[in-house]
């Protein structure tokens, strides 16, 4: 519910707004900030790993600089594989949000909850509901600790969990402003963080990026207004280049983001890469292949790129005959029958085969070997 601002509450908020903007960088240490919040980690990791009994390796780290203007904080982690740190490219959800315009070189990012969990499924609820009462305080404490630390004048949270805990740690002297887009869905929140001293911070609580993706039809657009919306206000007011309508533009994307997996773009620069071997007739260096695309081929192949590129061979045209060797007729005509040709395409590619001529193609015998589950899974949804 949105309340109003007394006089002396709107002239905080037109002063924070002509001021705050970079304060950070001029009044704070840096370097002892950054020193201060590892030692604080280092405190919470150790008692976590007591009280849950469970390894430290699947807690999340956070990433950015300590002294930004933007912070951003999502829930928990939802991924099967090694945990990394926030600003991880291979998420989906780190995606959308560098498309949009925020990332880790001038955001600090965590998740109010920090050991990670399996994979997001879609389902509604906090996954953190079945661990015992004294861990979840421990992780909300620490959360509340953390953000009231740093500077952050500016931050979003993405989780109704998130929005419902950091609420609960604000003072009497804070305000809730409600700008409703398209109820009920599209409603910008903002709590105002008043102190005694004026203005502390600006909260933006919006949906979480991927959530539009399980959405209903008739709520995904109102969803990608709000994330849209609020996002490019926010970086607006930081004079941050933005795309301003990224999230109507994926949620307009048919079904679940389950082809948004870490192999989709990868298998992109594949073809791309194999492409331009082809008009440079020579094989491509080590380093004319991107990082994200040496680190899928490693996994994907089990073998180091290097050790792959010494033998003479190409690693693109290597990586697309490992799947070519792992696709059945069966399996693309079923990629082919769903909602999204794009994928469809490129592995028609992978056989050559096109959808003229599908129902001609040899079917294999032998059940398709997938090698590497994690890089083809519907996982893209860390946090």
């Amino acid at each position: 519910m949105s309340e109003k601002l007394s006089e002396s509450e709107f002239t905080q908020l037109l002063y924070f707004l002509r001021h705050r903007r970079g304060q950070n960088r001029q009044t704070q240490n840096h370097k002892l900030l950054r020193q201060n919040v590892a030692e604080m980690l280092e405190r919470f990791y150790s008692t976590e790993v007591q009280l849950s009994g469970e390894g430290r390796e699947r807690l999340a780290n956070p990433a950015g600089p300590e002294d930004a203007d933007l912070g951003v904080i999502l829930h928990v982690q939802s991924e099967d594989d090694t945990i990394d740190s926030f600003w991880d490219p291979r998420s989906a959800t780190m995606r959308l949000l560098k498309d949009k315009g925020v990332e880790g070189s001038f955001c600090f990012g965590f998740d109010w909850h920090w050991r990670a969990q399996g994979r997001f499924t879609g389902k509604p609820g906090c996954p953190t509901s079945t661990w015992s009462k004294e861990l979840r305080s421990l992780h909300d404490q620490f959360s509340m600790d953390l953000l009231e630390y740093l500077p952050l004048p500016f931050v979003v949270t993405a989780s109704s969990c998130t929005r419902e805990r950091l609420r609960k740690s604000l003072g009497a002297s804070a305000r809730a402003l409600d700008i409703v887009l398209d109820h009920p869905v599209a409603i910008r929140r903002f709590d105002l963080d008043f102190r005694h001293d004026g203005l502390r911070r600006i909260i933006l609580h919006v949906h979480h990026p991927i959530s539009g993706f399980y959405a209903s039809p008739t709520n995904k657009p109102a969803m990608a207004l709000q994330l849209d919306a609020g996002i490019n206000f926010i970086l607006w007011l930081l004079g941050r280049t933005h795309s301003t309508t990224t999230f109507r533009d994926q949620y307009s994307l048919s079904g679940c983001p389950r082809f948004q997996f870490k192999g989709f773009a990868s298998l992109r620069d594949m073809w791309r890469y194999i492409q331009k071997e082809r008009e440079e007739g020579k094989k491509l260096r080590l380093e004319d292949y991107s990082p994200n695309f040496l680190n899928w081929a490693s996994r994907y192949l089990g073998r180091v790129p290097a050790d792959v590129l010494a033998s003479g061979e190409s690693l693109a045209s290597v990586a697309a005959s490992s799947i070519r060797e792992n696709m059945s007729a069966s399996h693309q005509k079923r990629l082919l029958s769903n909602k999204h040709p794009a994928i469809a395409a490129l592995t028609m590619r992978a056989k050559n085969v096109t959808p003229e001529n599908l129902n001609d193609a040899e079917s294999p015998t032998k059940t398709p070997v997938v090698r590497n589950r994690a890089e083809w899974r519907i996982s893209p949804f860390a946090h």
